[in-house]
């Protein structure tokens, strides 16, 4: 009696226990046609992942996610503030339709770049950028619209405009930044301005 209660444990054990998988002569799966579920996955749809840039490329044509040409803003307005951490050095460009006249000086630990020619704001620039992660000097970028000044004690005059602010981490690093300006292919004026620690690079 006891060895049947065994064999019968045996057997429903073995009848539990699934089919192995088949394989080829190397140990491989292989697929058996019967059962459609077994088909190697489609590709993955192509999905864009959050934080991937979609943002201004100077020099090239901007277009939506539909890839229509975004439109032209007014004469006037800044569009775009980019920014690039390369080496250790913070790489910032301005991009605006017209070209535009700019003066900078330092207040503190940050660059005041003033920008004549300009009077409005483009949607994407109203909010500050915020860049301490990105291994470079620059912690944080603002931008907004100013009224004219005239020059009196510790402050430059100035006329009305529109005013980015470049907050550096560190006192030690505020100097003005290595600027040129230029006319791309995509038909936009930018300004480049690149801020390096304890020294500027060159443009």
């Amino acid at each position: 009696m006891v060895r049947q209660r065994l064999a019968s444990v045996i057997l429903a054990s073995l009848l539990v226990v699934p089919p192995a998988a088949a394989q080829d002569g190397e140990g491989r799966p292989v697929s058996d046609p019967d059962f459609p579920d077994d088909k190697p996955p489609a590709d993955p749809p192509d999905i864009k992942l959050e934080g991937e840039y979609r943002g201004v490329v100077p020099g090239k044509t901007q277009v939506d996610d539909k890839g229509r040409p975004v439109k032209r803003p007014k004469n006037g307005t800044l569009a775009w503030v980019g920014f690039i951490g390369e080496g250790g050095t913070a790489k910032i460009f301005l991009q605006a339709p017209n070209e535009f006249a700019f003066s900078q000086h330092v207040e503190g630990r940050t660059i005041v770049v003033h920008l004549e020619g300009l009077k409005r704001l483009g949607r994407q620039v109203r909010r500050p950028l915020y860049t301490q992660h990105f291994g470079t000097p620059v912690e944080k970028i603002t931008v907004k619209k100013v009224g004219a000044r005239k020059a009196r004690k510790g402050k430059p005059g100035r006329k009305a405009g529109i005013e980015v602010r470049i907050q550096l981490e560190r006192a030690a690093d505020a100097r003005e930044a290595a600027a040129r300006t230029q006319l791309e292919a995509d038909g936009y004026f930018y300004l480049y301005l690149d801020v390096a620690p304890g020294s500027n690079a060159s443009p």
